[in-house]
């Protein structure tokens, strides 16, 4: 098992974010910065401008607005989160038995705010 921090999880993390993201055939071979800067722009646009989502703290917001989106990291995020954290971090089958759905989600879109937004 990685740790979260580590340089093949960061980079496992890029991958699946990369992958859920470019759904497009037209999004193809996008660099992580460009992909970088696309989500943070939907985001400030989409779900942060409003003062209801300003008055929470950001990573909420993330989460949030990553949970309703209704395709890319959305479907991702919602449908497999013990599975894409366990791929991510290169967990074993018991390592996965200890997330549930819930821990598993919030784990995964803390990665994808940290990788994401800094």
């Amino acid at each position: 098992m990685l740790k979260t921090n580590s340089r093949q999880a960061k980079e496992n993390l890029k991958d699946y974010i990369m992958t859920a993201w470019n759904l497009e055939p037209e999004d193809q071979g996008r660099t992580w910065a460009e992909t970088q800067e696309d989500i943070k722009e939907s985001f400030y646009f989409q779900a942060y401008r409003s003062e209801y989502e300003r008055r929470q703290n950001k990573q909420e917001a993330f989460k949030n607005w990553l949970s309703g989106l209704p395709h890319g990291l959305g479907d991702f995020f919602l449908c497999q989160a013990v599975e894409d954290l366990g791929d991510i971090l290169e967990q074993t089958e018991a390592e996965r038995a200890k997330y549930t759905e819930d821990k598993a989600s919030d784990t995964l879109s803390y990665l994808i705010y940290r990788e994401v937004m800094h």
